[in-house]
């Protein structure tokens, strides 16, 4: 249910305080164009238990690739984690030099996590967000307590 900005956690926690609408809803998907990530939070406080999810950040074609790195670390990868999202996911995976396909009226700046141009493949910001994560979180990775900082932001997994 919702899979949409973190600026309006009352969304789904109004659907899930409906018995009958809860018992079909696994969790709730978040993206943060809007709002704060802590916005999870809110709602697993709601409901502990029901899943949440990261499902969608992008990164544009006029970022650049340390702020990029820097925000998205931050604030999508520790920040998700730290708010009890299951994933984090970055938009999209592949697209071409021209950032297509996608749909009519889609986002035309929006670079994936790989361009592909013919035979030849760039990695971009999105795929060393993801790859850094992952290099150090491996599947079945469980996510321990840590002390938040704004010196440094963490997440710590078993």
């Amino acid at each position: 249910v919702w899979d949409h900005n973190c600026d309006n956690p009352d969304f789904p926690i109004t659907i899930l305080n409906d018995p009958a609408a809860k018992a079909f809803v696994d969790g709730s998907a978040f993206h943060l164009y809007a709002g704060d990530i802590t916005a999870l939070t809110t709602v697993r406080n709601a409901h502990p238990d029901k899943n949440l999810y990261f499902t969608e950040q992008w990164t544009g074609a006029g970022g650049t690739f340390d702020g990029d790195l820097q925000w998205h670390i931050k604030n999508v990868i520790i920040g998700s984690m730290r708010n009890w999202s299951r994933v984090a996911l970055e938009w999209n995976l592949a697209n071409d030099p021209s950032f297509g396909p996608h749909t009519p009226g889609g986002c035309t700046q929006c670079k994936g996590a790989l361009t592909i141009d013919g035979n030849a493949v760039t990695r971009n910001v999105s795929y060393y967000i993801v790859a850094h994560a992952s290099k150090f979180v491996p599947p079945g990775s469980v996510r321990l307590g840590s002390t938040a900082t704004t010196q440094l932001p963490n997440a710590v997994f078993r």
